[in-house]
């Protein structure tokens, strides 16, 4: 049997499928130090963030081996109000639970029965 929902989560199904057979991996690099402070660590990563350069992240990550000291370039305390998201109808709340966490329909619907029943 069928029914009006089944053609959509299979169209959703299907271009999963398609994103996961077309994606390419990407090697990156990332620069993180551990520093400490009078005996309280610290974690700091690189300006940059990340890199597909292999030879720029041994740069940098080498540039920071070198130093024994670590300057304070700025302090933010960045504070944001972030709304809820809005609710979902069964379409999509199947399509966001694909895209988003790559759950099948089955084990989409399963969950959002288990949280509605509480």
């Amino acid at each position: 049997s069928y029914g009006p929902c089944q053609s959509p989560t299979l169209y959703f199904c299907v271009q999963r499928l398609w994103e996961i057979m077309a994606f390419e991996r990407t090697r990156f690099y990332q620069v993180n130090a551990k520093l400490s402070i009078h005996g309280s660590g610290w974690d700091a990563m690189w300006s940059q963030g990340t890199t597909t350069n292999r030879e720029e992240a041994f740069k940098a990550a080498a540039s920071m081996r070198k130093r024994r000291k670590a300057t304070v370039v700025s302090i933010e305390d960045d504070r944001r109000l972030v709304k809820g998201p809005s609710a979902l109808n069964t379409v999509e709340l199947l399509k966001t639970a694909s895209k988003a966490m790559g759950l099948g329909p089955v084990k989409a619907m399963k969950i959002a029965e288990k949280l509605y029943k509480g």
